[in-house]
């Protein structure tokens, strides 16, 4: 199991999670936009055919390359 998780700099506020079965081969945290980064709010895991991207407030998307 590989779990990764974003947490937000202000404490209780926000945060997400991602648990997986498989090792992604490539994880990013926020959307590269500093002044909502520091929110904990995104994290995007890369996979050989796809994209997973957890998003707080109940968000999951799944992104397939084919």
């Amino acid at each position: 199991m590989f779990a990764h998780s974003d947490l937000g700099e202000k404490d209780g506020y926000a945060g997400v999670g991602l648990y997986s079965k498989k090792e992604p081969i490539k994880v990013t945290y926020g959307v590269g936009n500093k002044e909502f980064d520091t929110e904990g709010r995104v994290i995007t895991a890369e996979y050989e055919n796809f994209y997973l991207v957890a998003a707080c407030k109940y968000l999951l998307i799944f992104i397939y390359l084919y």
